[in-house]
């Protein structure tokens, strides 16, 4: 879809990530990619969404809970 806009930054590690794996596994490489940005970027900011400065106060640990399970 020609409508999202990615940050440069999130841009920047995907071709980071991409060129690394295309060393090791070029007929993976999107899997690959995709799998690093939703493990060490959008995974933990999920479970941490006050950690990250996304919301103002630390979720109570039943929203947390439900977080993780997310």
């Amino acid at each position: 879809d020609s409508s999202v806009v990615v940050p440069p930054e999130i841009c920047a590690l995907a071709m980071f990530t991409a060129n690394a794996a295309r060393k090791q596994c070029p007929d993976q490489l999107q899997q690959l990619v995709g799998g690093f940005i939703m493990l060490r970027l959008f995974n933990p900011s999920l479970v941490a969404p006050d950690a990250f400065r996304i919301i103002e106060l630390a979720p109570s640990p039943h929203a947390r809970r439900n977080l993780t399970l997310l």
